[in-house]
């Protein structure tokens, strides 16, 4: 890389590390946890380019979602913008295309990978030579500033060792460069703390989600690949110049797994509050009952969707609750969810795609209502958080406490004064603290739905 180019990668390097270091870059737009950047100056314009697994349409996780908002936020305000991607069935001729500004670059994924043995599909969740050698074609044409990995399972980790020269930027959308599975849960469903020397545990996960239980009896060399994989993923994110993390328990576990703090910036999601003013073209029928509270997200053991179940459960009738999300991807999970469900002001709305996220907010759950959009992390006693619809309002959680590999989810009360709600036979209302965020208004103390109150949440004795 010319000497020239390396300058103006440490200039830019340095102007990420000072949005991390600041709430929000000067004059920009803050709405909740929106922040909508100014244009740039063209002397600070920069050529920035994305690495990530997925990309919508074809995908719509939540690191694809991530991704595409915060390339089309970036573009708009006047910097470069390119994202690199695999994509099944590629047209010949559509490998490169733009998009709202956006330029795309697509690789095919290849046929096999549809059909591969549990060893292949396995390697290629880290290395896949078809993607390296069309990434290092990507660079010479892109020259970027900045390359910033969303994430590479799937792709290939060892596109972060390409770009050596360029100033490095990985997000930490999970725990996949620790956990093969990205989640630390073991199996049984109980929290895993990483793995242990060894990786002897990791030799659960493989065999469990493979069918191939007996090789268990194999252990020491079944964790072999897992050690190799774990070493080599450390080597490659050695020289990386910037983490980024969105939350500071994320952060907690990669520094407790022995990844450089000082190199590890917390910066969390942005929400795009333009979504939250479309209306819907169908309009949804009004909850049975208010207070009005709502699950987006996957419907998925790891994002704690039963904890909310079972709390509701215990509240009085004259209360709601809509979970959105796909019930095709985990549809054994939903029926456990459906089992569960006995309140009577429990429903299920199916699949949101993103742009109706907001179409949900304003007609589903209206000023006043709560949306619960927490997931569970290992070990992560938070549980859900809730989101006031109406006023950009964060407001308390519901707490998972974990015991002898069981739940005992609750909706607690102290400093609410959300209306209307009764207590079910066990507790008496949900306790809904304000917490993190700025409030819009009405503010705490003012006579908003809910005040500020300190302090884990824990069952009243």
């Amino acid at each position: 890389m010319p000497e020239a180019s390396k300058t103006q990668s440490n200039i830019a390097l340095e102007e990420v590390m000072s949005v991390t270091r600041s709430p929000f870059a000067p004059g920009a737009q803050v709405a909740g946890w929106t922040v909508s950047l100014p244009p740039t100056p063209p002397e600070e314009r920069r050529r920035i380019a994305f690495v990530v697994h997925k990309f919508p349409p074809e995908s719509v996780g939540g690191t694809e979602i991530y991704t595409w908002s915060l390339a089309r936020e970036l573009a708009h305000a006047g910097h470069d913008i390119h994202i690199f991607y695999p994509t099944p069935d590629l047209t010949p001729g559509d490998e490169q295309i733009e998009r709202q500004g956006v330029h795309l670059w697509r690789v095919s994924l290849p046929d096999s990978r549809t059909h591969e043995d549990p060893v292949r599909q396995y390697w290629h969740t880290f290395r896949e030579t078809a993607f390296e050698h069309r990434f290092s074609q990507f660079l010479a044409e892109v020259q970027p500033d900045i390359v910033h990995f969303q994430h590479v399972q799937g792709v290939s980790a060892r596109l972060i060792e390409l770009a050596q020269g360029y100033t490095r930027v990985v997000t930490l959308h999970d725990y996949w460069y620790f956990c093969a599975n990205s989640q630390l849960i073991r199996p049984d469903h109980t929290p895993c703390n990483g793995p242990s020397t060894g990786c002897m545990n990791c030799v659960d996960c493989a065999t469990e989600r493979a069918d191939l239980q007996w090789m268990r009896s194999l252990r020491p060399l079944v964790a072999l690949p897992f050690v190799y994989r774990n070493r080599y993923l450390r080597r490659v994110v050695e020289t990386v110049d910037l983490f980024i993390a969105p939350s500071s328990f994320l952060r907690d576990q990669y520094v407790r797994h022995g990844f450089p703090p000082q190199r590890i910036a917390v910066l969390e999601n942005g929400l795009d509050d333009r979504k939250l003013v479309q209306r819907a073209t169908i309009p949804l029928p009004d909850p049975p009952a208010r207070p009005h509270f709502g699950f987006l997200g996957s419907l998925a053991w790891q994002k704690g969707v039963h904890v909310l179940v079972e709390a509701f459960n215990r509240l009085g009738d004259n209360a709601s609750l809509t979970i959105y999300g796909s019930e095709q991807t985990f549809p054994d999970y939903v029926e456990q969810l459906k089992s569960l469900a006995h309140h009577p002001n429990i429903r299920f709305a199916g699949l949101l795609q993103p742009q109706q996220v907001g179409a949900a907010l304003p007609d589903g759950l209206s000023r006043g209502s709560l949306s619960l959009v927490r997931e569970l992390a290992a070990g992560d006693s938070r549980g859900l958080r809730c989101r006031h619809a109406g006023g950009g309002q964060s407001s308390g959680r519901i707490d998972r406490k974990s015991g002898g590999g069981s739940h005992g989810p609750a909706l607690y009360s102290r400093g609410c004064r959300c209306p209307g709600v009764s207590p079910g036979p066990h507790r008496r209302c949900p306790q809904l603290p304000a917490r993190d965020v700025a409030h819009d208004s009405p503010g705490p103390g003012d006579g908003g739905t809910c005040g500020p109150a300190a302090g884990n949440l824990r069952p009243d004795p």
